[in-house]
C-alpha cells in the first residue's frame, strides 16, 4: 500500500477526529449511550507492580460509537456499499449499450470508475493509519499472531485488489470491459459496508482483551500475595473471590477473542448475511463492557479481595 503525504502527514487521524466528538458518550458501540456507563477505571493493589495501559479506553470506545453506529446503518439501508445517488444513476447507464459506447458517456464512466476506487483507497489508507497507531492493540494476539496484523493484512488484500481493478479501468477499451471492472467495485470489496465495521470492531475486540490482559496481571499479583498467607482467617473467602475474577478473566478473553476471528474472517462474498455476525458481534463486545459483564464484574471483585488481604496484617 502506498501512502501519500496526504495521510502520513496528517497530525490527527480518523479515529482521533471521531473521539473528539464524542468524549461525552459512554457505551461500546451504537445505540446504548444512555445505558452503558463507559469502562471503570481499574486500580491496581499498592503491591502490584502492574503497568496501566497507555491510555483510557472511553474516548475510544466513545468514537467508536459513531462510526459504528453510521456504518451499520448503511449496509442495513443498501446493497449498493453505500454509493451516492448520482452515482448509481451512472452505474444504470451500463444497462444501455448504446448510451454506453458513446465516447462521451464511456470516458464519464472511466472517471466514475477512478472516483470510486480512488475513495475506498483513502478509507484504507486511513483505516491502516488508524491500526498502526492504536495503543489498543499493542501486545494482542489472536490464536499467537498480533491482532493488528490480521487486520493489516485484510485492509493489504483489499488495497491489492483495488490497485488491480484500477489497472483494469486502465485498460479498458471496449464497453463490456469496463462494464465488467465497475460493477464489481463496490460488491467485490465492501470497503464501506463491511470492511469499516469490521476493523472497528477487531479494534474494540483487542481494547477488551488488554483489559482482560490487564485484569489478569492483577490477578496474578492477588493470588501470590493470598497464597503467602494460606493459614489466615479469610484465605478461602479470598480464593473463592479469586475463583470468580479468573472465571471473568476467561470469559472475556474467550468471548473478545472468537469476536475478533469472526469478523475478520467475513468476506464480501458472504454479504449481505454476514451483516448478522457484525451485528451478533458488536451485542457481545457490548455485553462484555456492561455493567455485569465479565470485565466490569471483574474489575469490582478486585477491592474486596484487596480488602481481605489487607486483614492479614
Amino acid at each position: 500500500m502506498v501512502f501519500t503525504g496526504e495521510y502520513m502527514g496528517r497530525s490527527v487521524s480518523r479515529f482521533s477526529l471521531l473521539l473528539g466528538s464524542a468524549v461525552a458518550a459512554g457505551s461500546l458501540l451504537a445505540g446504548c449511550a444512555s445505558e452503558v456507563p463507559g469502562p471503570a477505571v481499574i486500580v491496581a493493589p499498592a503491591a502490584a507492580a502492574v503497568a496501566v495501559p497507555a491510555a483510557s479506553s472511553s474516548d475510544f470506545l466513545a468514537g467508536l460509537e459513531q462510526a459504528v453506529s453510521s456504518e451499520l446503518s448503511a449496509i442495513n439501508s443498501t446493497e449498493s456499499d453505500n454509493e451516492p445517488p448520482e452515482v448509481l444513476v451512472e452505474l444504470n447507464a451500463l444497462n444501455n449499450e448504446g448510451s454506453l459506447i458513446e465516447a462521451e458517456n464511456f470516458a464519464s464512466l472511466i472517471t466514475t470508475a477512478a472516483n470510486q476506487i480512488s475513495k475506498r483507497e483513502r478509507l484504507v489508507n486511513a483505516l491502516t493509519v488508524d491500526v498502526n497507531g492504536s495503543a489498543y492493540l499493542n501486545g494482542v494476539d489472536v490464536n499467537g499472531t498480533p491482532l493488528s496484523s490480521l487486520i493489516l493484512a485484510l485492509l493489504g488484500g483489499v488495497d491489492t485488489q483495488l490497485e488491480s481493478q484500477a489497472s483494469s479501468v486502465d485498460s479498458a477499451a471496449l464497453a463490456d470491459q469496463l462494464r465488467a471492472v465497475i460493477l464489481s467495485i463496490g460488491p467485490s470489496t465492501r470497503v464501506l459496508g463491511l470492511v469499516q465495521p469490521v476493523v472497528h470492531l477487531a479494534i474494540a475486540a483487542g481494547e477488551e482483551v488488554q483489559a482482560a490482559d490487564f485484569l489478569q496481571a492483577q490477578y496474578l499479583v492477588l493470588n501470590q500475595k493470598s497464597n503467602l498467607f494460606k493459614k489466615a482467617q479469610n484465605y478461602q473467602a479470598e480464593q473463592t473471590q479469586l475463583g470468580y475474577l479468573e472465571a471473568d478473566i476467561v470469559t472475556a478473553t474467550k468471548t473478545a477473542t472468537a469476536d475478533a476471528e469472526a469478523v475478520l474472517a467475513l468476506t464480501p462474498a458472504g454479504y449481505p448475511g454476514n451483516k448478522a455476525t457484525i451485528l451478533n458481534v458488536r451485542a457481545q463486545l457490548l455485553q462484555l463492557k456492561s455493567p455485569l459483564g465479565p470485565l466490569n464484574s471483574g474489575d469490582n471483585l478486585i477491592p474486596g479481595i484487596t480488602t481481605l488481604e489487607s486483614e492479614h496484617h
